[in-house]
């Protein structure tokens, strides 16, 4: 029997089980005690792309994310969460600009799954969010991706988390991202998006994940996972050769200094990936470095400084799903676009600011500029050609604003604009893509 069957045969016999030994009064508690949570949002989004043939575009999208989870009945309980979203207002030429971003329309249950509770650990089998350094789903989108498959977050043992899974389907953020028609719902499939393989869902056989964060000592967080993916097909245009497997690889320390007005915090790790088989020749065998260390909550203010640098010519796979991420990542287009690309190093300083300490209570602003120096590799490295030479600086301003006479009312306003050289031959070409996020969202 076949892992994703198996575990759907657990789902319905633990569900059976739960339910056949169930009394009356118990089972009426485990739905009294159901509960709900839903959030409407409304999002505008406005690019200038001078890289894009549409140049100029902008799209409005409306969704209703309705979840519940209900009590414990024997420690079993059932999760759910349904993503319903339409674009009605962008012209044709948006729409095929966001194609893997926003232009999606429908209803998916995004989240169907049974849990179990036993002490401190939490088990789930079936559709569920999953949000690990190395296994991530991206929520920075009008529809949050979405996994099928088992997990288990195990508490048990004194300072120590860990986490591990069974991966066998996938959803991710637009129909077309999945192979599919462009401008439906995203469905469940074996494919799965890849931190840094460009936008496509690749088909996939099955992921495996193992991870522990470990806090024994005072102040100090250790984290290290491990991911295999099964049989991945890359979905990269004219790559002839493209099935194998991939490891990940990612380890982390976070160490909090505190003081009495204010914290220091340093933080470091290292992610890495490596090909079999046939993806071998995409050079996807790269080290990505990061350090950040900053100053946090003094008089309301964060400053902090972060780098990463990746291997010369070897690429770094982010993650399983577009929720991976780097300390130098710029707001809105991620850390995938040009953070893991070989010989890539990139250099972010940020400003963040709470204003309840000058008495506007629920307002908070970001500022953050980041540049790259790129050492060219020298044979194709990932999705970077051969001897291209490609260098970043950009900068973003975000606010974000919670309204006090309405309870669950939220506005987040996000401006981010970035500048590319793009260098072969001793030719450079300049680009440049300004974006402005409006996001309402309103959670009951």
């Amino acid at each position: 029997m076949k892992p994703h069957k198996f575990s759907i045969t657990l789902l319905i016999a633990l569900s059976s089980m739960a339910f056949a030994n169930s009394n009356n009064e118990s089972l009426k508690d485990a739905l009294l005690n159901t509960k709900f949570n839903s959030e409407l949002k409304a999002w505008y989004w406005d690019k200038t792309d001078e890289t894009s043939k549409f140049n100029n575009e902008n799209i409005t999208n409306f969704a209703l994310e309705l979840g519940l989870k209900t009590g414990d009945l024997y420690g079993f309980y059932l999760g759910s969460t349904a993503q319903i979203a339409f674009a009605p207002i962008g012209t044709k030429n948006a729409k095929l600009l966001y194609n893997g971003e926003q232009n999606t329309k429908g209803i998916v249950l995004s989240q169907l799954h049974l849990g179990y509770k036993i002490s401190n650990s939490d088990i789930k089998i079936g559709r569920q969010f999953i949000n690990t350094p190395l296994v991530a789903g991206n929520g920075a989108r009008i529809l949050k991706e979405s996994f099928e498959g088992a997990t288990a977050n195990i508490k048990d043992i004194e300072n120590n988390d860990i986490f591990l899974g069974y991966v066998y389907k996938f959803q991710g953020r637009t129909s077309s991202i999945m192979g599919d028609e462009s401008g439906k719902y995203p469905k469940f499939k074996d494919r799965i998006t890849l931190g840094g393989v460009g936008p496509k869902a690749h088909k996939f056989d099955g992921l495996y994940y193992l991870g522990l964060t470990n806090k024994s000592f005072e102040n100090l967080d250790l984290t290290a996972q491990y991911s295999y993916l099964n049989n991945v097909e890359f979905a990269i245009p004219n790559m002839k050769d493209k099935s194998g497997d991939i490891h990940l690889y990612y380890t982390e320390a976070n160490y909090k200094v505190p003081f009495e007005n204010f914290n220091l915090k340093f933080d470091a790790n290292f992610r890495g990936s490596k090909t079999s088989g046939q993806l071998e020749e995409r050079n996807f065998n790269g080290q990505m470095y990061g350090i950040k260390a900053g100053v946090y909550d003094l008089n309301g203010f964060n400053l902090i400084a972060a780098a990463t640098t990746v291997s010369k010519n070897k690429s770094v796979i982010m993650s399983a799903g577009l929720g991976g991420n780097s300390y130098t990542f710029l707001p809105v287009r991620g850390g995938h676009l040009f953070t893991s690309t070989a010989g890539m190093t990139t250099y972010k300083f940020q400003t963040d600011y709470d204003f309840s300490k000058i008495g506007i209570k629920n307002l908070k602003t970001s500022a953050a500029y980041v540049f790259s120096k790129h050492s060219t590799p020298n044979k194709q490295a990932g999705m970077n050609p051969a001897n291209v030479k490609r260098e970043y600086n950009g900068y973003s301003l975000a606010l974000n604003y919670k309204v006090p006479c309405l309870e669950g009312l939220s506005t987040n306003l996000m401006w981010v604009s970035l500048n590319e050289e793009k260098t072969l031959n001793n030719k450079t070409d300049k680009s440049k893509i300004d974006e402005l996020w409006v996001k309402l969202s309103y959670k009951f």
